[in-house]
């Protein structure tokens, strides 16, 4: 028997709302050399159920189900499982388009990448963000001192690799971007595919709804272990109190775009990634009122004329929320991308 080019890993617990769409945008897919490795993590829903009934006409359906041991635990276990070239994940209350695996074969192949995210949209009962993650390898390597550059449902990883380092099941949250940087110390390749193939539902039962302290600590600790191994350290050590910006304050943030200003001059070859995270530093500003915006716009010189009358506009209609999430609302996460996009 040939083994699958792809195994998709779906772990799975209580998930039974909404596992019927995820199964299906999965058997739809163009591309069909895959096998689907179904992990039951102790549900006491219906969803092993549901599982059943669509395995009786779905023979690339594999269910194993046992008691709960948590998503890092399962997530190894279906990595152990795996027969495919390449390993696909995808969460149970998430939709992937029909053409997401084939494509993204497409673009491993051609950027000899290990792994491969892509942008997605949030559907749902919350935010409705698109999310336009960086392409290149070194745009990806380079925001993850700050942020996870990757989206963890759209990933397909190269099996072997995956294999190699595995998830830390330490880390009940955020065990995906602890991943990826260590996979970045070690110069494994990366590469986001800029169509959105995956639809991701924001609901009440996710951890980063449920346990948003508990990630951003996990999430801290790995930040500033790749940033003690990165060939940046240098130059973003004393930069790195401002990755989570939702836990600075106004003084902090105004001290983030001094400290990023002072680099870009001493590092011009990093101007786009540290301009980039200056631009989200400023529509922070916003979210504190006009008066500190004003202070903001006469303090930094180079802001185009375009950036400071939408930073003026958006601090006045005070439309800006401020969160303990690390872009805030659905409308700073859109504001943020738009001015990323901006030429100076």
């Amino acid at each position: 028997m040939t083994c699958p080019k792809i195994s998709v890993i779906l772990p799975i617990y209580n998930s039974s709302q909404y596992l019927r769409d995820t199964l299906k945008s999965i058997t739809a897919q163009t591309f069909v050399d895959w096998e689907l490795i179904a992990i039951d993590d102790g549900s006491t829903d219906d969803s092993l159920k549901i599982l059943r009934e669509y395995s009786e006409t779905e023979p690339r359906l594999i269910i194993v189900s046992r008691e709960n041991k948590g998503l890092p635990r399962t997530l190894n276990e279906g990595i152990r499982l795996a027969k495919g070239e390449w390993i696909a994940r995808i969460d149970a209350d998430d939709i992937c388009l029909p053409q997401r695996f084939q494509r993204q074969l497409e673009w491993l192949k051609n950027t000899k990448c290990d792994i491969c995210g892509t942008w997605y949209k949030e559907f749902g009962k919350y935010n409705h963000v698109l999310y336009k993650q960086p392409v290149e390898n070194d745009d990806i390597y380079f925001r993850l001192h700050f942020e996870n550059p990757l989206g963890h449902p759209t990933v397909m990883v190269r099996t072997s690799v995956l294999r190699s380092f595995l998830y830390d099941e330490t880390k009940e949250c955020s065990q995906d971007y602890d991943l990826w940087c260590r996979m970045a110390v070690e110069n494994i390749k990366m590469t986001n595919l800029p169509e959105v193939l995956l639809y991701y539902r924001t609901s009440e039962n996710q951890i980063t709804s449920k346990k948003s302290g508990l990630q951003k600590s996990h999430s801290k600790a790995s930040a500033m272990i790749y940033l003690s191994k990165s060939p940046l350290k240098h130059i973003l050590k004393s930069f790195s109190e401002y990755r989570i910006l939702s836990e600075a304050t106004l003084q902090g943030l105004f001290k983030g775009i001094a400290e990023i200003d002072k680099l870009i001059e001493a590092y011009p070859k990093y101007e786009k990634y540290l301009s980039s995270f200056r631009n989200l530093i400023f529509v922070r500003i916003t979210g504190y009122g006009l008066l500190p915006t004003l202070r903001m716009i006469k303090l930094v010189s180079n802001i185009s004329i375009l950036n400071k009358l939408i930073l003026i506009v958006f601090a006045c209609l005070k439309i800006y929320h401020f969160k303990k999430y690390i872009y805030g609302n659905s409308t700073c996460r859109k504001v943020s991308l738009f001015l990323l996009s901006i030429k100076k």
